[in-house]
């Protein structure tokens, strides 16, 4: 028993000293949503939630829309403007 924590306590120790910093800059949530405006007409809200000095954001991000009956639609949505940074 006290040589299977000696060794798990030398090997922690060791791969501490050969461990490598990991980073990321890229979009850490994102909130959708939608308001029915009538007349078979939507208002997409896209809010992405992001590091603001990671990578930059594009200023359109693409949505794919799928319906239970099978039908699907692929759109872009631009940035609003005045919003984000």
């Amino acid at each position: 028993m006290m040589q299977r924590l000696l060794r798990a306590c030398t090997i922690s120790a060791l791969l501490s000293f050969f461990s490598i910093q990991a980073t990321a800059s890229h979009v850490s949530g994102v909130d959708i949503g939608y308001e029915c405006l009538g007349g078979n007409q939507y208002q997409i809200t896209l809010n992405i939630f992001r590091d603001c000095s990671g990578i930059p954001m594009s200023s359109t991000e693409t949505v794919d829309i799928v319906s239970s009956c099978g039908q699907s639609l692929t759109l872009s949505l631009s940035q609003a403007p005045d919003t984000g940074y």
